[in-house]
Parts: structure tokens; sequence; C-alpha cells
């Protein structure tokens, strides 16, 4: 039994240091880009020993913002969640999606935002996340409401940016969750 806690303490710890680590690498990439990330900076910031961070996170500066990009794409643009293909399906997608930016850090968002136009990897690979969700989105737009594939893949990319959008919109300007959680709905339900 002492194991099983020690075990348990171990692992809460770890995702403490996961948790300030990818906090100090998202301020480090809003503050200056990601070509200011390195092990050291990330060290220091974090308060996380270089030795830890190479053991959980990586060798290479590349690692790191695969780290960032693996928190980050999950809580944008979840991946393998199964689609059940309903009018009640799609309406809750968006809703999830929108809640999950609500809750997420204004920072997250500003990254987004700074990488959105630039050819950056880790760009790139928000990207393919994005396409990935929207993908999904226009399948689900096709069956359920029967619209043609190019039509639904337009609609799935505006409902895409669009939940990114309403959300960096509501933190800069200090909106609260419901009124901009509201106005998510209403803009869904228009284009749809």
């Amino acid at each position: 039994m002492n194991g099983t806690l020690v075990d348990s303490a171990q692992e809460r710890n770890k995702e403490k240091k996961v948790k300030v680590v990818l906090e100090s690498i998202l301020e480090i990439i809003a503050q200056k880009g990601p070509q200011g990330l390195s092990f050291t900076v990330v060290s220091r910031k974090s308060g996380v020993s270089r030795p830890w961070l190479y053991k959980y996170v990586g060798k290479t500066k590349d690692d790191l913002l695969d780290f960032a990009f693996r928190e980050y794409a999950n809580k944008i643009a979840p991946k393998g969640k199964k689609w059940v293909y309903t009018k009640k399906d799609i309406d809750a997608r968006l809703a999830d999606g929108f809640q999950k930016l609500w809750e997420m850090e204004p920072q997250i968002l500003k990254i987004y935002f700074q990488q959105f136009s630039r050819e950056t990897d880790l760009s790139r690979r928000m990207m393919e996340r994005e396409k990935e969700y929207s993908s999904d989105m226009a399948k689900a737009l096709e069956k359920v409401y029967g619209v043609r594939a190019p039509v639904a893949e337009l609609t799935a990319e505006y409902l895409t940016y669009l939940r990114i959008a309403i959300a960096h919109f509501a933190h800069a300007k200090g909106i609260s969750k419901a009124r901009a959680h509201q106005a998510a709905l209403l803009a869904c339900q228009l284009i749809k």
C-alpha cells in the first residue's frame, strides 16, 4: 500500500511540473515567439530542473514545441472523439469547443493568433489539427444536414475559426462567459 501512495504522490508532483512547464513554455512563446525557447530559459522560468525536462519533455527545442503543441491541440481541437452524427451532437461539439476555448488561458489564444499567419513548424502543426477537426465537422454536416461536400467543408472551416475568434474577442473585451456563449451559439445557428 505504501508503494501506491508513493506512486500517487510522484504522479501528482509530475502533473504539477508538467503544468508549470507548459505555462512557462506558453509565456515564452507569447513574449518571444518559438525562437525564444530553450531548455535553460524554460528551466529558469518554471523552476523545474533541466534533467527533469530532458526526461519528461525531450532533448531538443522541437520537443519543447511538440510538448506545447500537444497540450494546446488537445484543448483547441480534441482528437479521438467519435461523432454520433446527429444535430444534437453537432451542437454539443460546437458548445464544447467554445467552452474549452473559454476556459483556456488568454495567452494560448494570443499564441494561436500570433502563429496563425506565420510559416513555422508550430503553425503548420496547429493548422493540421484544425483541418482534422474541420474535416470531422464537415463529414457530420454532410451526413446530418445533407449538405454537399464543398459547402460542408467551407461551413466547417467557418465554424472552427468562429469559435476561436469569439473566445479571443470575449477575453480581449472582458465579455462575460454567458454572453460570449450566447453569441457563439447564435453565430453558429446563423451559419447553419
